[in-house]
């Protein structure tokens, strides 16, 4: 029959390194911080602590470990260099050259490693903070209320002909309410990158709103300001007129012309225009008969 097949077995190795020890003092922390897109240039120095007074002219090798999810952004935006690549003895440090140039705002906590050929580990923490860049540009809005304005913000593209790039925008906490960026996600790709941004006033006692946009990719970051208003109502001048149209149409002319036409005559009141009567006595009728009073007429 068939042979019962043996356990199964998962191998693993394990490389275990100890972190020498600074001595009773707690290993400095070294900090490090610049606005994004600009370039921090410094000189690091570091002592190694327990060295042996044997040490000589000894190589070394040093590494930087960023967390995971910011590693490749870290990778690009700080280099160390070693100015040179042997431990002189044990009481002259050794120094690096850093450049710590980020393209967008970050804070992040990195370990400095430093292995000695012989045997012999130190770390040392990096404090990295990108602070806020120089505004990109500022636009400006003007909208009646209930009505839009929209402009497009244009977007430099760091590599036109590299492959496209995604990136994502949004409105900072502080920005009103009246403003709106379309697309929030998109791809950079070529030189005419933009997003566009709506200015659109719902309030009528808010004649002015702020924001700031922002759009950012996994390494890159830009911002403007945004200034809306509403303009200012100007009354007309002068006492309003209107200008009515005296004359009739000629249709209408005509239909009244065509009424008249056709209207039963009335010869009484055509007689009446021609003769008008007046009230009063002819003189040619007859007088009343005078009454005649008889005076000294005998009583009985």
């Amino acid at each position: 029959g068939d042979a019962e097949a043996g356990p199964l077995t998962w191998r693993f190795p394990i490389d275990g390194f100890v972190d020498s020890a600074n001595g009773a003092t707690k290993a400095p922390v070294f900090e490090f911080a610049t606005q994004a897109r600009a370039v921090l240039r410094e000189k690091l120095e570091i002592r190694l602590a327990g060295l042996s007074d044997a040490v000589k002219d000894e190589p070394f090798t040093h590494e930087i470990l960023a967390p995971a999810p910011e590693r490749a952004m870290i990778k690009k935006a700080l280099r160390i260099t070693a100015r040179s690549d042997v431990i002189a003895d044990a009481r002259t440090p050794l120094v690096f050259d850093v450049e710590f140039e980020p393209l967008k705002v970050f804070q992040s906590k990195v370990d400095f490693v430093i292995n000695k050929s012989s045997g012999g580990r130190w770390r040392f923490e990096l404090l990295l903070e990108s602070q806020e860049a120089d505004i990109d540009g500022e636009i400006t809005f003007q909208a009646l209320t209930g009505q839009a304005d929209t402009r497009a913000v244009p977007i430099e593209n760091p590599h036109p002909e590299g492959p496209p790039v995604p990136f994502e925008a949004y409105m900072s906490l502080e920005t009103g309410v009246e403003f709106e960026v379309s697309p929030t996600k998109g791809f950079l790709e070529g030189d005419d990158c933009h997003v566009e941004v709506t200015y659109c006033p719902t309030d009528y006692g808010k004649s002015k709103s702020v924001g700031r946009l922002v759009v950012q990719t996994e390494h890159m970051q830009w911002a403007f300001n945004l200034k809306g208003s509403v303009p200012k109502y100007v009354p007309p001048k002068g006492a309003a007129k209107i200008k009515a149209d005296q004359t009739l149409r000629q249709e209408t002319q005509k239909v009244w012309a065509e009424e008249k036409a056709r209207a039963r005559p009335n010869y009484v009141r055509d007689n009446l225009k021609t003769n008008p009567y007046k009230p009063g006595r002819r003189d040619d009728s007859p007088s009343p008969p005078k009454r005649t009073v008889a005076r000294g007429a005998a009583r009985r």
